[in-house]
C-alpha cells in the first residue's frame, strides 16, 4: 500500500563503542582466551572488544552484512571493492574496473596477493565464488541473495576477470562491496554447515583460537594489508549492560554498541563513546491512500508538520547530536541518493 510519507527522520541510526583512553603500553595488557591451548595459550590479545554477538560460521563469508555481527569476518576477509568515506567504490581485492557492455564489466585485480593457507588470490577465485553464489546453496545466503545479479566470472587472465550478469547494473563496483572471496581450495573442501568454523581469506587476520563466546584473531602473515595490532580478541556479550560493566572494569578495552546514556559511565572508566554512521533512517509514516478526508492528503500539511519539529534539537538532545536530520530516506551513498533535495529548517510560525 502507498502512503505519503511525513519525514521526521534522523540521518542515520548510530552504533555506540566506548573505547578506552590508555597510557602507551597499557593497551596490550590482556586476558587469556579461555579453551586455547599450546602457545596461544600463553598469548595476550592487544585488543579486547565486547560485542553482542559472534557467528559460529566464522568461515563462511557469504553469509551477513551489518555490524557488529560480520567484524570478524571482515577481519578475515577482503571484499571484491570498499566504499571510501563519501560511498563511492574504491579498491580492495580489485583495483580498477570498467564497463565494457550493458551486462559486462572487467574487474583488474590486485597483484600478490595470497590467503592464509598460501593459496594464490586470481580471477580463477571470483569464477568460483560466484559458481557457489549460483547455486541452490549460494543464493539462499546473504551475499548470493544480494549479488543475483551476477551470472558467472570469466577469466581473461590471471588479473583480470570478466563479470557476467543477467541484467545491467550500472551499480555493480559498489554493489560487489560486499563480495568477500574465500581460499577457493580450502571452501570447497569444507563440508557445510559443520565446517564453516574453519576461515581462511585473504584478510589482516586469520583465526588463533576459538573458546566459548570467545574468538581469537591473529596477524595474517600473508595478507597484503597489514594490521596495526597484531592480535585482537572478541568476546560475545549479548547483554548491553553486561558489555558497559565489562569496558568498565577493564576486561575490554571496546564494547560495541551501547547507547548514549551510557556516556558518563564510559568517561567515568577513562573511555569515550564513539558513534558509527549506519545507513538506516527513521522517519514517521502517515498512510494517505485509502483514507478519505485526512488532511495529510495535502502535501502542504506534510510540509507544515515537518517544518513545525525541531529535529536538529532532537539530534542534540537524544542522540547526542551523533547525526543529523535528512531530506529523505536513501542515505549517501545509496542508490537514489539526491544530494540537490535541501532538508526543511524548523520554522514554526511557517508551519502554521
Amino acid at each position: 500500500m502507498r502512503s505519503a510519507l511525513t519525514k521526521l527522520a534522523v540521518l542515520p541510526r548510530v552504533l555506540l563503542l566506548p573505547v578506552r583512553l590508555l597510557p602507551v603500553g597499557m593497551l596490550f595488557l590482556g586476558l587469556l582466551l579461555t579453551g586455547c591451548s599450546g602457545d596461544d595459550a600463553r598469548e595476550r590479545p592487544g585488543l579486547r572488544i565486547a560485542v553482542p554477538n559472534i557467528p559460529p560460521a566464522i568461515g563462511n563469508p557469504y553469509q551477513g552484512v551489518t555490524v557488529p555481527t560480520t567484524l570478524a569476518l571482515q577481519a578475515i576477509f577482503d571484499t571484491v571493492t570498499t566504499v571510501d568515506a563519501d560511498g563511492n567504490p574504491a579498491p580492495g581485492l580489485a583495483t580498477a574496473w570498467r564497463q565494457i557492455g550493458p551486462r559486462e564489466w572487467e574487474f583488474d585485480l590486485r597483484a600478490g596477493v595470497r590467503f592464509s593457507n598460501g593459496e594464490i588470490f586470481d580471477a580463477q577465485a571470483l569464477v568460483e565464488s560466484a559458481q557457489h553464489m549460483a547455486s541452490k546453496r549460494g543464493r539462499g545466503e546473504t551475499i548470493g541473495s544480494m549479488l543475483v545479479q551476477i551470472e558467472r566470472v570469466e577469466v581473461i587472465n590471471a588479473q583480470r576477470a570478466r563479470v557476467v550478469l543477467n541484467e545491467p547494473d550500472a551499480l555493480l563496483p559498489l554493489h560487489v562491496s560486499v563480495w568477500r572471496i574465500p581460499a577457493p581450495r580450502h571452501w570447497n573442501s569444507l563440508k557445510l554447515p559443520a565446517g564453516a568454523r574453519d576461515a581462511l581469506g585473504t584478510g589482516p587476520y586469520m583465526v588463533a583460537a576459538r573458546g566459548d563466546g570467545r574468538l581469537l584473531l591473529r596477524e595474517n602473515p600473508q595478507a597484503w594489508r597489514k594490521p596495526k595490532i597484531p592480535l585482537v580478541e572478541l568476546l560475545m556479550i549479548p547483554d548491553k549492560t553486561a558489555r558497559l560493566q565489562a569496558f568498565i572494569s577493564g576486561a575490554v578495552d571496546m564494547a560495541l554498541v551501547l547507547s548514549f546514556d551510557d556516556r558518563e559511565a564510559a568517561e567515568r572508566a577513562r573511555g569515550r563513546l564513539v558513534p558509527r554512521l549506519t545507513s538506516q533512517v527513521d522517519f514517521l509514516g502517515y498512510r494517505t491512500i485509502d483514507n478519505p478526508g485526512t488532511p495529510l492528503a495535502d502535501p502542504r500539511v506534510r510540509r507544515a508538520l515537518n517544518m513545525a519539529v525541531d529535529r536538529q534539537l532532537l539530534t542534540e538532545y537524544l542522540l547526542g547530536d551523533a547525526t543529523r536530520p535528512t531530506s529523505q530516506l536513501a542515505t549517501p551513498g545509496r542508490f537514489g541518493f539526491d544530494p540537490s533535495l535541501e532538508v526543511l529548517p524548523f520554522d514554526r510560525p511557517a508551519a502554521r
